[in-house]
């Protein structure tokens, strides 16, 4: 049963370079650019949750999806099985799984149908395995550019066949492995982030022909699958080579630029701008976001703006508020500090 549950598991990676719509075959579909899938939340009898568990009760599962264009008319397909639906917003859905139990560990394919046969894109969710016997703890360091090493550690681990895979967590979303790796105490596995995110069959012996994706820069969630079926994930940032995306570090302050938002840490506060870091011909940036103080009363998020310019490796950055500034401060590109709040 662990060989036919692994298979399951490499054919549907291999799907996702090219995934079918979801939907039954006697529907007419046509593309929109207005109906689309942008994000998911688990929710875990009435709390939010980074797992959908094999073998659980599915009532106890509910899963809010975010996007555009949704209609009260809109269903939701999961491996193009149609369940039910409650429709929030344009911008929300709540879908709700099959009676019965979570299926064996895969990749669940979600999309949305409207009432005139318009077709979201296809979203993938993973069933992981039990935590209890398969799953990843740590991932070390969580920061790097392409070319870096990298070790997780966590349980279940085979000696041979471990696929370490990268699946963007953000639009454009893109999956792929970048790895086959061995581990020798079942509790790590050490691998280097490469340029590519590649299709099962190309860690096979002879290879496939079929092309690796690019490996763009950004926020990606890791998971580990084998003849034990899929991990949890932890979230790894691939860095540009040269910036803006990556960590930047002065003294006593940390920025994290994504692309999907910037994460700013410094003795007693912390800040984040819900965008990436975007600069003008000149190599300047002025972005609105908010700033949490540790100093007071409990930490209440205030609007702030965060400017400065980028030079070669260098960042200046000062942050406004309405009544203050902090900064200027100076940081560099790939100098990863670690910032302790002496206020906490």
């Amino acid at each position: 049963m662990r060989e036919l549950r692994a298979s399951a598991v490499v054919i549907t990676l291999v799907a996702l370079l090219a995934v079918p719509a979801a939907v039954p075959s006697s529907m007419p579909l046509q593309e929109s650019s207005t109906l689309q899938l942008t994000g998911y939340q688990i929710i875990f009898m009435g709390q939010p949750s980074d797992q959908l568990v094999t073998g659980v009760k599915a009532k106890r599962y509910r899963i809010d999806l975010t996007g555009t264009g949704f209609e009260p008319s809109s269903k939701v397909f999961l491996d193009g099985q149609k369940v039910a639906t409650a429709y929030v917003s344009a911008t929300q859905l709540v879908a709700r799984l099959l009676p019965g139990r979570t299926p064996a560990p895969e990749e669940m394919h979600v999309q949305v149908i409207n009432a005139d046969g318009q077709q979201s894109g296809i979203l993938l969710i993973d069933v992981t395995s039990d935590p209890s016997t398969f799953s990843i703890s740590t991932i070390a360091p969580r920061v790097g550019p392409a070319g870096a090493g990298v070790m997780i550690t966590g349980a279940g681990f085979a000696a041979t066949g471990n696929l370490i895979r990268f699946r963007r967590s953000a639009p454009p979303f893109t999956e792929g492995l970048v790895a086959d790796s061995r581990s020798e105490d079942g509790k790590s596995i050490s691998f280097t982030v490469s340029l590519g995110l590649c299709p099962p069959c190309a860690f096979t012996v002879p290879p496939c022909l079929s092309p690796c994706l690019a490996m763009a820069p950004g926020d990606y969630q890791v998971s580990v699958a084998n003849l034990n079926g899929i991990t949890n994930s932890l979230r790894f940032l691939v860095s540009s080579a040269d910036g803006p995306i990556g960590v930047w570090g002065g003294d006593h302050v940390r920025v994290e630029v994504s692309d999907v938002e910037v994460r700013v840490t410094g003795l007693c506060f912390e800040g984040l701008i819900e965008r990436t870091l975007q600069l003008d011909a000149t190599g300047s940036f002025d972005l609105a976001g908010q700033i949490f103080t540790f100093i007071g009363p409990a930490a209440v998020p205030r609007p702030a703006k965060y400017s400065g310019s980028i030079a070669g490796n260098v960042m200046k950055l000062v942050i406004t508020l309405n009544d203050s500034s902090l900064g200027p401060f100076t940081l560099v590109f790939g100098n990863d500090v670690q910032v302790v709040h002496p206020c906490l």
